[in-house]
């Protein structure tokens, strides 16, 4: 499962994605609340599929977003999170689910 400091980092640059529909919120307004976690592996890299049910601060309504995350291992030992939309990795996953019509097992 993802851990608190992979969840804080999501929060930071989930607004400022192309996708993402809540571009008013303020900086640092966003919190996330971690719903699933699916881990997909695709060749060398894994990417975590996460449905993230994010909290508005100080609103009433509540947005879900599904969220493409790929964690990959830094030169330190570290793991670096980042949108998974923009990897090929990803999109070739998607591709292959989409035109097999297949199913991805979640909770």
């Amino acid at each position: 499962m993802a851990d608190a400091d992979t969840i804080a980092s999501i929060a930071r640059w989930l607004p400022a994605t192309r996708w993402f529909a809540d571009k008013d919120l303020a900086d640092g307004a966003c919190r996330l609340e971690l719903f699933e976690e699916v881990l997909l592996t695709e060749g060398t890299d894994a990417t975590d599929l996460r449905l993230l049910l994010v909290k508005l601060a100080g609103q009433s309504h509540r947005g879900c977003y599904v969220v493409p995350v790929q964690l990959r291992s830094d030169t330190d030992g570290s793991l670096s999170d980042s949108d998974a939309a923009t990897s090929p990795q990803f999109a070739s996953w998607l591709l292959q689910l989409i035109s097999w019509e297949a199913e991805q097992p979640g909770r």
